[in-house]
């Protein structure tokens, strides 16, 4: 296609975030080393970031997303000399050092000094590797990180035939188990836009069948542990009891704990008892698919009631009859 293999991880990359996380548009920082030859005899930290989008439509392809990524590429390379701080304060002056990315992404350059098969493991600090150059012994070291500057930073380097990747994470953010998901959720992508870029992308299967089979063998085992006779609102409750601070439920704009929920919930139940709810009615539910909606499910369910979820974007009239049709408080 005439583009770059640094362009090809990158699209993967944002293509990730927006299946995993259902985002229309994905902005990443590419992070740029800033050095020519003519900074060769400069000493400092001359890194920028560069913010990088990509959008997404239901007709988007593999193959799109990577050819919308090198066209902005070609044409910001004038301007990625340009302060990202500077940039951010024309932008949205009053706004300080408010992020404008929560993701980042870095090409690596290789050591030339190395063999192929090891460049790659000297860019990404990976342990465990050495190889010989003339008198010199050369073995990968990993700086300790303490703290992780973004939420989520991907680090990408190319030697020979071979391509590493290396994820950085906050802890206060995600988990193991969901970094080595999104792991391998790149890793189908990569693969699926080298062999079918024409691929759409809201096509694409992210589960891979030995990933389907284990959730299957754990659904099983948690169906077998479940009491039958609890309904869904008690066994909310009782997570709720044993991991009230864990993040229950999150959307674009915000996250409720379980302890959170669980109050709202209680609090919505109660008011809707005091407007005349009983048990075995229905109650409608015409919100956007955010954390607010899972409150409303829930308190629906706590007062007894059943709800039946509109769509806000449905005409008014096609809403007022199923309102009239299903009979709803």
């Amino acid at each position: 296609r005439g583009v770059s293999l640094r362009s090809g991880v990158l699209a993967a990359f944002q293509v990730v975030l927006h299946l995993d996380h259902g985002l229309d548009s994905v902005v990443v920082g590419e992070i740029k080393a800033n050095r020519s030859v003519r900074d060769a005899r400069s000493i400092g930290c001359y890194m920028n970031p560069v913010a990088r989008s990509a959008s997404f439509a239901p007709d988007s392809t593999l193959g799109s997303v990577v050819d919308e990524v090198e066209q902005s590429s070609v044409a910001s390379r004038p301007h990625e000399r340009y302060p990202f701080e500077a940039l951010l304060h024309e932008l949205r002056p009053g706004h300080g050092t408010v992020p404008f990315f929560a993701a980042s992404f870095s090409w690596q350059k290789t050591a030339r000094v190395a063999p192929d098969d090891l460049a790659g493991s000297l860019a990404l600090g990976e342990r465990g590797r050495s190889a010989e150059v003339e008198s010199f012994e050369i073995e990968p070291y990993t700086m300790p990180v303490r703290s992780a500057p973004l939420q989520l930073s991907l680090l990408a380097a190319a030697s020979g035939e071979r391509l590493g990747l290396a994820l950085e994470y906050q802890v206060e953010r995600f988990d193991p188990v969901s970094v080595e998901r999104l792991g391998r959720h790149l890793e189908i992508v990569l693969s699926t836009m080298i062999e079918t870029p024409e691929e759409l992308v809201a096509e694409i299967d992210l589960v891979s069948a030995s990933e389907r089979d284990a959730w299957r063998r754990e659904w099983d085992a948690v169906q077998r542990s479940l009491d039958p006779t609890l309904s869904a609102h008690r066994l909310f409750e009782q997570q709720a009891a044993r991991t009230p601070a864990k993040v229950a439920v999150r959307d674009a704009n915000g996250e409720y704990t379980y302890a959170d929920l669980d109050l709202r919930a209680n609090r919505l139940a109660q008011h809707l008892g005091k407007l005349g709810v009983l048990r075995g009615d229905l109650v409608g539910i015409c919100l956007d698919r955010t954390v607010d909606m899972v409150v409303a499910m829930i308190a629906v369910w706590k007062s007894g009631a059943g709800y039946v979820p509109m769509d806000p974007s449905f005409p008014r009239r096609r809403l007022e009859m199923m309102v009239e049709d299903a009979a709803t408080r």
